[in-house]
């Protein structure tokens, strides 16, 4: 199991060592206006067990990336048009 699992398990915050990472959509993925992006199943368990965490709680850090980097092959292959 990933280092992150039972601390989500256990309604535990996540801190800087595991942010998840927001960006905006792209057009397939509207309505919404962000997206997560987890390649790991962070988010996916996090929302699995939601009830372990208190309501109004800090749960999680985030990072919310808004400047593309235009240098990134990966950005200009699967997200050219956040670019």
């Amino acid at each position: 199991m990933p280092s992150w699992y039972d601390h989500i398990k256990h309604g535990e915050v996540l801190d800087e060592s595991a942010p998840f990472l927001l960006r905006p959509v792209v057009f397939g993925e509207r309505p919404a206006k962000w997206y997560v992006e987890d390649g790991s199943g962070r988010a996916v368990t996090f929302v699995a067990n939601a009830e372990a965490f208190a309501p109004l709680g800090t749960v999680a850090i985030g990072y919310l990336g808004t400047i593309p980097d235009p240098n990134s092959t990966f950005m200009r292959t699967h997200f050219p048009e956040l670019l």
